[in-house]
């Protein structure tokens, strides 16, 4: 029997759910803010190798991340930590964090969102980057909508080091000016990838490796 004003049973299939492509990182939507009266939203994110989010905070939502599959490095605030299959980490609201697989092969994690509603970034972002070269400052705006602000300290270089990993921040597209850098895929190839100082400066991180593009986040 439903009641009124709360939302009725959502089921969604292994597998289901709609999928958006962002090159090395991904969403995949499962429970949306209106399934659950705006109280969660629930995402999976797919990780290529070599993949990571650049470090930004959420000052609305609470996140919670599960590993499905693969080995995902977290850091939130000053916590680090490599977790496989079935590891859980807590990344609370205006916590400076980023993720990135931190294995060999594609990675895949759960991403609770506390409240609901922030799922709808992913889709808007999408929308601006039909555009292989969206305007900063709609980029700006967007990210400001939603709450979500970006970090730049020293700590990342480490971990793009460490794993190997596609840099978010510090290399330049050519074809943009400045100097192109490789990042090595430990599957055995490597890719090209970069960013123009003004779109860093509004929070988007453009990689044309493997003639794909990466975005922001999570």
């Amino acid at each position: 029997m439903s009641v009124a004003g709360v939302p009725g049973s959502k089921v969604v299939l292994p597998g289901g759910g709609e999928d958006i492509g962002m090159g090395l990182f991904g969403v995949s939507f499962k429970l949306l803010s209106r399934d659950t009266d705006s109280a969660i939203s629930i995402v999976e994110h797919p990780f290529d190798v070599g993949a990571i989010v650049p470090v930004h905070q959420h000052t609305r939502e609470d996140e919670y991340s599960i590993v499905l599959e693969g080995e995902m490095g977290f850091r939130s605030g000053d916590r680090e930590a490599v977790l496989g299959p079935g590891g859980y980490i807590t990344k609370p609201r205006r916590e400076m964090h980023t993720m990135w697989n931190a294995g060999a092969v594609p990675a895949r994690i759960i991403e609770i969102i506390s409240p609901g509603g922030f799922e709808q970034y992913f889709h808007d972002l999408a929308d601006l980057l039909t555009d292989d070269r969206p305007e900063p400052d709609a980029i700006a705006e967007l990210a400001a909508r939603y709450g979500l602000t970006f970090g730049d300290p020293a700590w990342p270089d480490g971990v793009v080091r460490r794993y190997g990993l596609v840099d978010p921040w510090h290399v330049f597209d050519s074809t943009r000016g400045g100097s192109r850098t490789t990042a090595p895929d430990r599957a055995g190839a490597t890719w090209s990838c970069g960013i123009s100082s003004d779109i860093r400066s509004a929070g988007v991180e453009a990689c044309r490796g493997r003639s794909r593009l990466l975005v922001l986040p999570d």
